[in-house]
């Protein structure tokens, strides 16, 4: 299944949704430990995002997004992958 989303809509989640703060990490290992898990943001469901750009990684899209609560605080931007977004949990708004 491909996930289409395009930069100049908004969207939201529809379930809790890790925001990855890098696409490729520099050091693999510190991404994966205690301090590297805490750097990885949670889009808690009804949070919404802006795609600013796709890449693949693997084949499977990823997407640079610009985030905010449901409370519309800005999060941040970060990257999120495609497969956590599948089944339901994404909706435009």
């Amino acid at each position: 299944m491909t996930m289409k989303l395009t930069t100049d809509r908004v969207y939201t989640v529809t379930r809790e949704t890790p925001l990855m703060p890098e696409f490729i990490p520099v050091d693999p290992w510190a991404a994966i430990s205690p301090e590297g898990l805490r750097r990885i943001k949670r889009l808690q469901e009804g949070s919404t995002f802006v795609p600013i750009m796709m890449r693949r990684k693997r084949g499977i899209p990823w997407f640079y997004v610009s985030a905010s609560a449901p409370d519309g605080e800005h999060i941040g931007k970060g990257w999120v992958n495609s497969t956590a977004l599948l089944g339901g949990g994404v909706t435009e708004i």
